[in-house]
C-alpha cells in the first residue's frame, strides 16, 4: 500500500542524492503547466495524462482546506513567479459579474505602431502566430492563467504583475483606451468579471481574441471577442498595448 508521506515527499524533494529527481530539481518547474511539471518528475509512457487530472486535484486541495495561491516558504524562486496568473479569470457559479453583456462588436484600429516604450521578445506577428499555434495543437495548462497566456504569447516567462485587472490600471495613463471597441491587432484587452482578477485577452484581429477558459477550462480558444460579454456577463473595461514593464 501507498505511503503518502513517502509519496509526497519523493514528488517533492526526489531522493537524497537527486535520483530520481523531485518536482524542486526541476529547472523551471514553479511556470510550467501542471500536467508539465508532473510528467518532468513521474517521466510516464503516458504524458498526456496528468493535465487531466488537474481539476480533480484542486477540488481535493480545496476539501482539504489548503490554499493553492498561498507562496511557499524556503528559498526564494530562482526567478519571480506571476501568481495573479493562477487566479480566477471569470465569475464562479452564482458570483454576480458587475453589468456588461451588451455584446457589442470590435473592429480592427488603423493604429499598427506601438509606442516607442514598448518593446517586447515577439513581434505582433509571432505573438499573433504564437496564440493561434496553442489553439490549434489543444495545448492544455492554461486554467485560470489568462495574465501568464498574453505575457506568454509576447515572448515572456510571466508578466511580473499578480491580477490581470491591475495589469491594466498600472498602464500609463496614455496607454489606456478605456471603453474603446476599435483595437489593433496584438493589443490586450481587459474585462471586469466579478472576480478579483479580471480577465485580459490577446485580439487577434476581426473581432477575434485568443483566451483562455472560455470554450474549454484549461485551454485556448478562439473566439468572438465579444463571447466574454455575453457569455460570462463580463464588462469590457478597453485595451492596452502589450506593454509588461516588469515582464521577465
Amino acid at each position: 500500500m501507498t505511503d503518502p508521506m513517502y509519496a509526497a515527499t519523493m514528488f517533492f524533494l526526489g531522493a537524497d542524492d537527486g535520483d530520481p529527481p523531485g518536482l524542486t530539481d526541476i529547472e523551471g518547474w514553479e511556470t510550467m503547466p501542471p500536467g508539465d511539471a508532473a510528467q518532468a518528475v513521474q517521466r510516464s509512457a503516458f504524458p498526456d495524462l496528468y493535465a487531466g487530472q488537474e481539476d480533480a486535484a484542486r477540488e481535493i486541495a480545496e476539501e482539504a482546506g489548503i490554499d493553492l495561491y498561498r507562496p511557499g516558504g524556503g528559498a526564494p524562486a530562482p526567478q519571480p513567479t506571476d501568481p495573479g496568473t493562477e487566479d480566477q479569470c471569470y465569475p464562479d457559479e452564482g458570483e454576480d459579474a458587475p453589468g456588461g453583456g451588451e455584446g457589442n462588436g470590435f473592429i480592427d484600429s488603423a493604429t499598427t505602431a506601438w509606442p516607442l516604450r514598448v518593446d517586447n521578445p515577439r513581434s505582433t506577428e509571432g505573438a499573433i502566430a504564437w496564440a493561434r499555434d496553442q489553439a490549434e495543437t489543444s495545448f492544455s495548462g492554461w486554467y485560470r492563467r489568462c495574465l501568464a497566456f498574453v505575457a506568454q504569447a509576447w515572448g515572456w516567462g510571466g508578466s511580473g504583475v499578480n491580477y490581470a485587472i491591475d495589469h491594466y490600471r498600472q498602464m500609463p495613463a496614455d496607454m489606456r483606451h478605456d471603453g474603446s471597441r476599435t483595437v489593433p491587432p496584438g493589443a490586450l484587452m481587459y474585462w471586469e468579471t466579478g472576480g478579483r482578477a479580471g480577465h485580459v485577452a490577446l485580439y487577434l484581429g476581426d473581432g477575434l481574441i485568443a483566451s483562455n477558459d472560455i470554450l474549454r477550462p484549461d485551454y485556448i480558444d478562439i473566439v468572438d471577442a465579444t463571447e466574454i460579454e455575453t457569455r460570462w456577463g463580463a464588462t469590457y473595461v478597453g485595451w492596452a498595448p502589450p506593454y509588461f514593464p516588469a515582464g521577465w
